[in-house]
């Protein structure tokens, strides 16, 4: 077996020799040694074909005119992997003010940067798109929205599914820009145009609620744009704009605010996106819903109105493992405080009424035997 395999060997290497010696013989031609020199000096070097794995000295230049290339031969020798381009410094060119140029001389600036070999990565143009909505500059976003939806902008290394999450970011960044400049009726004639490149016209309005909740839970410094985010109120006006057009809230942009309120320590306006849910809307609250409210309460510090939402929560969807320890997660942070010390647990921070409320009711529902929520009974 040893032997089969040495022979193998050796007949791959022949076949092969003939080749990669006629390939040196063309590298090395016209070149003279020196005997006091321990490596080989060059003369006369005329380079045939150029060379990308070695170089025995310092070729001269030769003449792109005069130059023949070589038919290309099998060598052992594999080339090196190709550089990635550089890639544009985006961060630098919206905080020398590129967000604010027009439209025109944008797409001039950033031709160019492709023409000297810059890549521009999604994440960039997402966050220029953003900067330019909220800058005012919606011609620019529009533009550039437009203009870099086609697959080329996104290499090989990116999944499809990357492209249509990033054409759906633009499109909410361009609508979130013009309800916060306060043009409604604009944005409105724009739903209809973008829904097509994201679904569907209650998609698109779910986005927008998302990314206010989103927005809610990051600072300007983590998102490196310096833009105002988006608070609670800038959502409600969204709401607002969906019944002028004939649409219901979903269910999942309205909880989606109640998130958003709970990024704002703001639990009486997330007391009174629940009654709008369930009074206009039509939205009963679910076990989910009084979750979150519960949350958004915890975290205002307003325990009176989390007992007035602890008394509410169904105790036919509380019977499961899951779910009491989805309730409970909502108290851990009141919960180590109080393990402390005795001092601790009696602190008005620690929640004490909440805390011994939340346990009575986990003691007198009874776990069970099933260890996972039906999703009819969320939803």
């Amino acid at each position: 077996m040893a032997l089969r395999i040495a022979f193998t060997t050796l007949r791959r290497v022949t076949r092969k020799l003939p080749a990669f010696l006629e390939r040196l013989e063309g590298y090395t031609a016209g070149t003279t040694f020196d005997p006091s020199h321990s490596a080989p000096h060059c003369s006369t070097w005329q380079r045939q074909t150029p060379c990308r794995w070695f170089q025995l000295s310092a070729p001269a230049p030769y003449n792109l005119a005069t130059h023949v290339p070589q038919p290309k031969s099998k060598s052992i020798l594999k080339p090196s992997r190709p550089r990635k381009p550089p890639e544009f410094d985006m961060r630098a060119y919206l905080a020398e003010g590129g967000a604010k140029k027009p439209w025109y001389q944008m797409m001039v600036e950033l031709a160019v940067a492709e023409d000297q070999g810059f890549f521009l990565h999604p994440a960039d143009i997402n966050r220029l798109v953003r900067r330019c909505a909220m800058e005012d500059n919606h011609e620019a976003a529009l533009e550039t929205y437009v203009n870099y939806q086609d697959a080329k902008f996104w290499p090989g290394r990116f999944l499809p599914s990357r492209q249509r999450t990033d054409i759906a970011l633009r499109a909410t960044n361009i609508l979130l820009g013009l309800f916060y400049h306060n043009r409604k009726q604009r944005a409105l004639d724009l739903v209809a145009e973008l829904s097509e490149d994201v679904g569907s016209r209650h998609t698109l309005f779910d986005l927008l609620l998302l990314q206010c909740a989103r927005n809610g839970d990051e600072s300007e410094d983590q998102r490196g744009d310096g833009v105002r985010q988006l608070t609670v109120r800038d959502g409600l006006s969204i709401v607002d704009s969906m019944v002028s057009i004939g649409l219901r809230p979903t269910r999942i942009g309205m909880e989606a605010l109640i998130d958003c309120c709970d990024a704002a320590l703001d639990a009486k306006m997330a007391e009174e996106i629940v009654r709008r849910m369930e009074k206009e809307y039509g939205l009963p609250p679910t076990i989910i819903t009084l979750v979150r409210l519960l949350r958004a309460c915890v975290n205002a510090e307003d325990e009176d109105r989390a007992l007035r939402v602890l008394n509410r929560l169904p105790r036919e969807d509380v019977k499961t493992v899951d779910m009491q320890l989805f309730v409970m997660q909502t108290l851990q942070l009141q919960y180590e405080q109080a393990a402390e010390s005795r001092e601790a647990a009696e602190a008005p921070g620690s929640m004490p009424q909440l805390r011994m409320k939340l346990d009575e009711l986990l003691h007198e529902v009874p776990v069970s035997s099933r260890h996972h929520v039906q999703c009819s009974n969320l939803r």
